[in-house]
């Protein structure tokens, strides 16, 4: 089926029936509307030439049915793919649409731990310049774990490279956006993140002036001394 679909997508821009292709979209079950738009994301990063074609394409299909897949909401893990869906998420509020596991895109963003680029400045400027309140509300959206991004972000990034300056800050701002729209929070998020940092042996790499450290106080407003308590350091 998918070789098909792929088959009869090319056909119709081949044929420049540019029109019908949202309406082919909208015909796809969930699985093909993410072969298509993973084709767009593929061959728009071959070139500079294609790039602002299949952009300009994946808005219009992601419009033509404004909620996102669920395989494509996690599939969301790497500043290039969020630099190019960029445009699609800004027009139906995808910053702050879930999966079935309560995840947003910015989850699977931060949860990724091989990635080469950082996000988080990007993600900054969006907020900053764009006045995006879809990201705002992803940035507060807890999962079914009870955590937000840049909580598994903590949790789970276990490379303790310190953050170049400009990402740092852009981080700590992400920090005060998520702190003014969250909702109140369960009790045992912070002891949970520290826990998980325990259990992986990260907290023995760890001391009170880490940045990391630093990080967790900022983003759940408490003492660092407390933090380095629940850290065993």
């Amino acid at each position: 089926m998918s070789n098909s679909v792929l088959t009869s997508f090319i056909s119709l821009i081949k044929q420049q029936q540019l029109s019908k292709l949202p309406e082919f979209y909208l015909s796809l079950d969930e699985s093909d509307k993410v072969l298509v738009l993973k084709f767009c994301f593929e061959q728009g990063t071959k070139s500079v030439e294609a790039y602002p074609f299949f952009q300009d394409l994946s808005v219009q299909l992601i419009k033509a049915h404004t909620k996102l897949p669920e395989l494509f909401i996690s599939g969301i893990n790497t500043l290039e793919r969020l630099s190019f869906f960029t445009p699609a998420f800004s027009e139906v509020q995808g910053y702050s649409q879930t999966n079935k596991q309560g995840n947003t895109l910015l989850h699977a963003l931060c949860s990724n731990t091989a990635q080469s680029e950082l996000p988080f400045n990007y993600l900054r400027s969006l907020v900053l310049f764009e006045r995006n309140e879809s990201i705002a509300q992803g940035l507060a959206t807890m999962n079914h774990q009870s955590m937000r991004p840049i909580d598994c972000y903590l949790a789970f990034n276990h490379d303790l490279k310190n953050l170049p300056d400009h990402e740092l800050s852009a981080l700590f701002t992400l920090i005060e956006v998520q702190t003014k729209t969250s909702q109140v929070l369960p009790p045992g998020l912070l002891s949970a993140i520290c826990q998980f940092l325990i259990k992986n042996e990260v907290n023995k790499q760890l001391r009170p002036s880490h940045q990391r450290v630093m990080l967790i106080a900022s983003s759940f407003q408490t003492d660092i001394k407390v933090v380095c308590k629940l850290l065993r350091i």
